[in-house]
């Protein structure tokens, strides 16, 4: 019968290393928690049938499953010449399950979406403006600092320092209705609402 894992002893514990069921190869050993050989061969068993517990959680991870993020790591680590968009694509990945929030990358930079905004309107630097006015559009100044002004008053404290590349559909969605609930304060110190016309707040 062909061995399914391995235990031997660290200290006064045995630890059970779990084979690939595709390849064979051995997978990185795991305490059993116990201290008599018989009772962690009843408990590697036991893995191959319900799966590995998890640290910290009380879910369950299969052999094949374990084996799979296994081969991954261990072809991720073959790789010499790994780029910052290679890496790049990875945490894109990880930002879609939800399990991280950002992609930064050290070393790299990430424009803010404030930023991508004052750079868009400042009459000066913006290829936009640029293309706009080239093609006979009239975009003037006084009107990029009218927008200026609204992207430091409205987007800049809703948003604060959001990295351009996280921003979503539902953040938009969510600005849009903040936009359309804002309160002001009168010169008599009575709150009532801004009401932004609706193509100010398009």
């Amino acid at each position: 019968m062909e061995r399914k894992f391995y235990l031997f002893r660290r200290g006064k514990v045995f630890y059970c290393q779990l084979k690939n069921p595709e390849t064979g190869k051995p997978l990185p050993p795991k305490s059993t928690g116990e201290r008599d050989r018989t009772k962690a061969e009843y408990v590697a068993y036991q893995w191959l049938v319900e799966g590995v517990p998890q640290v910290k959680t009380e879910d369950h991870r299969s052999v094949k499953h374990i084996s799979t993020i296994d081969e991954i790591l261990r072809e991720l680590k073959k790789i010499e010449d790994l780029s910052g968009p290679d890496v790049k694509r990875f945490l894109n990945y990880f930002k879609s399950k939800n399990f991280i929030s950002t992609s930064r990358i050290e070393g790299g930079t990430e424009q803010t979406l404030l930023d991508f905004l004052l750079n868009f309107w400042n009459f000066d630097e913006s290829l936009y403006i640029k293309e706009k006015l080239s093609h006979g559009h009239k975009i003037t100044k006084a009107y990029c600092r009218n927008m200026t002004g609204r992207v430091r008053k409205y987007w800049k404290p809703f948003f604060n320092d959001l990295p351009l590349e996280n921003l979503t559909r539902q953040d938009l969605k969510e600005f849009s209705i903040h936009l359309s609930k804002l309160k002001k304060v009168t010169n008599t110190g009575e709150e009532v609402d801004e009401t932004l016309a609706p193509m100010t707040i398009n």
